[in-house]
């Protein structure tokens, strides 16, 4: 999940007083990867990666209830280096680039952006640990 603060009054045509609303990104991909460097304790790799996704926020303002969720397709591709400093843990640094192409059509809950869709775009630096199951 990522989460965006959202200018309401400039994406989805109402203004909140100002206000930033959070919104929240989901996405389930499959990837495919390429190891091009693989030694004991290093571990280079390129990958793409297809699937779907979806936007949503919601909550009140005032008296009002308001609600947004849209859906669609996801792709990243970038390039992730793990280092193992254990046999099987280690951390990874991870950079990509992404697109995610989300509408609303045949979502019913909506009160808010009727017929807006959301793109969302941009490059993402990741980093955390991981665990190798085999070798």
């Amino acid at each position: 999940t990522d989460n965006f603060y959202v200018d309401h009054a400039k994406f989805y045509g109402y203004d909140m007083g100002g206000t930033k609303v959070k919104a929240m990104m989901n996405e389930f991909t499959i990837d495919g990867n390429y190891h091009y460097y693989v030694s004991r304790k290093v571990d280079v790799s390129a990958f793409a990666s297809a699937g779907i996704s979806s936007v949503e926020f919601n909550g009140t303002h005032g008296d009002m209830d308001y609600n947004y969720k849209a859906t669609g397709i996801m792709l990243r591709a970038g390039t992730r280096a793990k280092y193992y400093f254990r046999k099987r843990f280690g951390v990874m640094l991870m950079l990509s680039a992404f697109q995610s192409n989300c509408s609303t059509q045949g979502i019913k809950d909506n009160t808010e952006g009727l017929g807006f869709d959301t793109k969302i775009s941009g490059a993402a630096l990741e980093a955390g640990l991981c665990f190798r199951f085999l070798k």
